[in-house]
């Protein structure tokens, strides 16, 4: 499945989308950038022997066949950095071997990620010398590594009728089924028991003033309490069609059912088909999308839109990732429409295999003809994931989101403002499962500061144990 964690945002993709009603008792979490560049060190690892020898430059610059043993050396020890200099020094000598620069020039490339040369190099040298196995065996990892499945598959194949060490063919079948898995379905699966003591999301103020009269508010307006099972199915599968160019499906479904107060039942779907261009270090997807939602038991609303991912990798410990999305929602009780943009942008750095940090930024932009209902959101979003040494995974997030109204509001002569604070903490241990269904906690803070406080202030605590399980 794919991993999920995040500068501020830059924002690369002016676009456009629309959203449900701006009642916060039904607004839902944005679909904010999530890096999904995989990681390069989780390849196949490869067997070698731990050799080394020490030698100064002058025995080697009069001794082509000692470069030759070295670039090779360099080649299966991993010493890529040797590459350049050793070349430089061979390429002196009009008998040098032709094949041994291209193969040493190959794994150099393929060692600083520039894995469009290094296929580029090792493709056209297996032209000429088709029976290199070795190269052949080492252009299929690079193609596997850098997300060209089919090309990878192709390579392999042709390995099967050579002659090859077990060790080889052992590798081979790994790497086979693994981009057999890359192409499966993938499922991903949520679901708890939710206690929620302000379902709507309501003040707590039980009087209200229109100018100097004061109103007591109805008991529907006050905090509703419901207890019920909140669920989650995602659903995808990436086709490889050719090089690095993908179709892209991916169905989302998630639900909140209150057996107390059905009244708030709400599901809602969301169906993409795109396309997806994907190598080692850079990820970029169009992936038009279909949005159908149920609420309170019945249709509620439609949503056409376009998100636009793009993922690039700028270092082992630096990834960035942004995203965007323009759509436009039609309510099926209401003449209403509804646009929206939606800018967001995650910055990840990897501490090390067990600790991550993140730093993201989100801009929505909500707009009907109702001018009070039009709404611009700005938020910067913290975050850390960290392994306790063998024991437990944690990751917290920090949000923080201002929230200006373009027009004053129906009951109050005022623009609302909104400063919004949300806190996840969440815990587990993957050895913890049963049948591969793990467990987690998760505690949630969510505080609304308005200038508006007898409607939209609120602050509410939930503690929920949900099961989560990859397939």
């Amino acid at each position: 499945m794919n991993i999920k964690y995040y500068l501020p945002l830059i924002y690369l993709f002016p676009t456009s989308i629309v959203a449900q009603h701006t009642n916060t008792a039904i607004d839902r979490e944005l679909k904010v950038a999530i890096p999904k560049l995989t990681d390069l060190s989780a390849t196949i690892s490869e067997n070698k022997e731990d050799y080394s020898t020490e030698i100064n430059d002058e025995q080697l610059a009069d001794n082509p066949n000692l470069i030759s043993h070295f670039l090779n050396l360099a080649v299966d020890q991993k010493q890529e950095m040797l590459i350049p200099k050793l070349i430089e020094m061979y390429r002196k000598y009009p008998q040098r071997d032709l094949i041994l620069v291209d193969y040493a020039q190959g794994a150099y490339f393929h060692s600083i990620q520039d894995y469009k040369k290094a296929i580029k190099l090792y493709s056209n040298l297996l032209k000429t010398h088709p029976y290199l196995d070795k190269v052949r065996f080492k252009l299929a990892q690079w193609l596997f590594e850098d997300t060209q499945l089919s090309n990878a598959e192709e390579q392999f194949n042709q390995l099967k009728n050579a002659t090859l060490p077990n060790f080889i063919n052992k590798q081979i079948a790994l790497y086979q089924e693994a981009i057999k898995e890359k192409q499966e379905i993938n499922f991903n699966i949520k679901f708890s028991y939710i206690k929620d003591n302000n379902i709507n999301n309501a003040s707590s103020e039980p009087y209200i003033y229109i100018g100097s009269t004061k109103f007591k508010k109805t008991e529907e307006s006050l905090p509703q309490k419901a207890e019920g099972i909140q669920y989650q199915l995602n659903i995808n599968k990436i086709h490889n069609i050719k090089d690095n160019h993908n179709i892209y499906i991916e169905n989302e479904l998630e639900g909140k059912y209150y057996w107390n107060n059905k009244e708030y039942n709400d599901i809602n779907n969301r169906f993409y088909l795109g396309y997806q261009y994907q190598n080692a270090n850079n990820r970029f997807a169009f992936l038009p999308y279909y949005e159908k939602r149920w609420y309170s038991q019945k249709q509620y609303s439609n949503e056409n839109g376009i998100r636009l991912e793009l993922d690039k990798r700028l270092s082992n410990q630096w990834q960035f990732s942004t995203s965007s999305e323009f759509a436009q929602t039609r309510y099926k009780h209401s003449s209403q429409k509804r646009k929206k943009q939606l800018y967001s942008g995650t910055l990840v750095h990897i501490l090390s295999p067990k600790t991550a940090l993140y730093l993201g930024s989100d801009i929505l932009f909500e707009n009907t003809h109702q001018k009070r209902n039009n709404s611009n959101r700005y938020s910067l979003r913290l975050g850390a994931s960290h392994q306790i040494k063998n024991l437990f995974s944690t990751q917290i997030t920090l949000q923080v989101a201002k929230r200006y109204f373009k027009g004053n509001d129906l009951f109050v002569a005022k623009k609302r403002k909104d400063t919004e604070w949300n806190f996840s903490a969440t815990i587990w241990k993957k050895e913890w499962n049963l049948w591969g269904i793990i467990p987690k906690l998760n505690y949630r803070y969510q505080k609304i500061n308005s200038n508006i406080p007898e409607f939209f202030s609120f602050h509410k605590h939930q503690l929920n144990l949900f099961f989560e399980k990859n397939y």
